[in-house]
């Protein structure tokens, strides 16, 4: 027979479980995205989509502003060209980790082909319990005064990357409907990426692979045969172990040449990498993850 007290936990451990986590939140929200002549249908879905996300983990948890200083130095006829840019963005509060429903529709508009999509996802504050790591595209050079988002076509590329605390690392750059998978190299056959904690790494960079084991570096040069190009890289950290998704080898030319090795890095459409990447994020809320955008031009 149970007792009273026993009977009155019970009831509440039960009405403690069927409460609705505080930290995941069901969204629905709406957003557009007027096409422009180089966008695939699919790629102003994903970006329809993506302005849906946005719209409603702003509207759910808001926004803080952002202001980072940096200083960019280029060699021009021989001068040293000393640019310091203050760069300020708006950041969510909140992230989102699964899709739920997507719905699209379309129509042209005062010459306009606009797309719309409206979005369910679960999502959740974002909070200090992430690695707020630094990463840095840089474009000629090794040190981080060499940062750039502006690559012209033979433009050598490195990623400088530091972190406080030991963990593992991925970098992918988007390019239309697919990811490639950049870090882990090629040659690491065992899907990751481990790295130290306050240590700088210089990726893509043969003589400051940190193990000397320079023969298993990607070298990366930008290059597209378009006026302009936009590339999305994406770097994820965690001090919590993971592994790659599983990818193919490329046949296929893209707007990044890879400088003295033969063949593409591996790819994977975008949507799938998209599903891999929330789902890390649904279930490591150590997990955190930053874009960078570039451009290239001819």
């Amino acid at each position: 027979m149970i007792s009273k007290k026993l009977y009155l936990i019970l009831v509440l451990l039960l009405s403690l479980i069927a409460l609705p986590s505080s930290a995941q939140k069901k969204i629905t929200a709406e957003g557009d995205y007027i096409a422009t002549d180089d966008d695939s249908p699919k790629k102003a879905r994903a970006k329809a989509r993506d302005k849906a996300i946005f719209n409603g983990l702003e509207k759910e948890y808001g926004t803080y502003m952002s202001q980072e200083g940096t200083t960019i130095i280029e060699n021009k006829n021989g001068q040293s060209d000393v640019n310091v840019r203050q760069e300020t963005s708006s950041l969510l509060k909140g992230e989102c980790y699964e899709i739920k429903k997507e719905e699209y529709s379309e129509k042209h508009e005062g010459g306009m082909h606009l797309y719309h999509a409206k979005v369910t996802f679960l999502a959740r504050e974002v909070t200090s319990a992430t690695v707020d790591f630094i990463a840095k595209v840089l474009k000629k050079g090794t040190e981080d005064s060499y940062e750039s988002s502006d690559f012209r076509n033979g433009d050598q590329m490195y990623l400088s990357f530091t972190t406080p605390k030991k963990g593992y690392v991925a970098v992918y750059l988007v390019e239309d409907d697919y990811a490639y998978c950049l870090l882990p190299y090629r040659n690491q056959t065992d899907g990751i990426c481990q790295v130290d904690a306050n240590k700088r790494y210089v990726f893509f960079s043969p003589k400051d692979e940190p193990h000397g084991n320079n023969s298993i570096v990607d070298e990366f040069a930008m290059g597209t045969d378009k006026d302009a190009v936009k590339d999305i890289f994406w770097i994820l950290f965690s001090p919590n172990e993971f592994t790659k998704p599983v990818d193919a080898e490329s046949g296929r030319r893209i707007d990044v040449d890879l400088a003295g090795i033969e063949g593409l890095p591996r790819e994977l459409p975008y949507e799938r990498f998209q599903k891999w990447k929330s789902k890390l994020q649904g279930s490591d809320k150590k997990m955190s993850v930053k874009s960078i955008t570039i451009t290239v031009r001819k």
